[in-house]
């Protein structure tokens, strides 16, 4: 499968930031923290181990080509990190997420993920026709600290298609 699915960019392009953070669950740290899809639309009831979210795209241009190309949507997607009873933890989290969307590495990372009916095994994002374009500074989230629970996020814009 080469790109994401024409009407289903928004919902395609959430499930494969998801899927490829939930890759890096293997190797430490990453391999100490769940992923969650859909957050705050999906509640996170019980927390088990700190969880690193991603939220619902956002599309917010749309760019035509000449030459009879399809067009290419701009969008932007916050990912988060939730923990429990440590501020650190967050803290990690949220440097783990900055030194991935900021790095080179994340345009050569391989992962597999299903899209619809189709599975794409060991596919970049490039593969997928998405880039990353531009990145927000990670930001602090009011943390209910009477819970114990701390946030961190950071928003991204990216391509896709073209």
């Amino acid at each position: 499968m080469a790109g994401l699915r024409t009407g289903y960019e928004l919902k395609d392009s959430q499930t494969l930031f998801a899927a490829l953070l939930r890759s890096l669950c293997t190797t430490s740290p990453w391999s100490s923290w769940d992923v969650c899809e859909g957050f705050p639309r999906v509640l996170i009831t019980a927390i088990v181990k700190p969880i690193i979210y991603v939220y619902d795209p956002v599309l917010f241009n749309t760019v035509n080509q000449f030459g009879g190309c399809n067009p290419a949507f701009v969008m932007s997607l916050t990912i988060g990190s939730l923990a429990k009873d440590s501020y650190s933890e967050a803290e990690i989290m949220g440097s783990q997420v900055n030194a991935l969307l900021h790095g080179v590495a994340i345009n050569s990372l391989k992962f597999d993920v299903v899209i619809g009916l189709e599975t794409s095994t060991q596919k970049t994002l490039g593969d997928h026709k998405v880039c990353i374009t531009a990145v927000d500074k990670p930001k602090w989230i009011n943390s209910d600290v009477e819970k114990s629970i701390y946030r961190a996020e950071q928003s991204f814009v990216f391509l896709i298609g073209g």
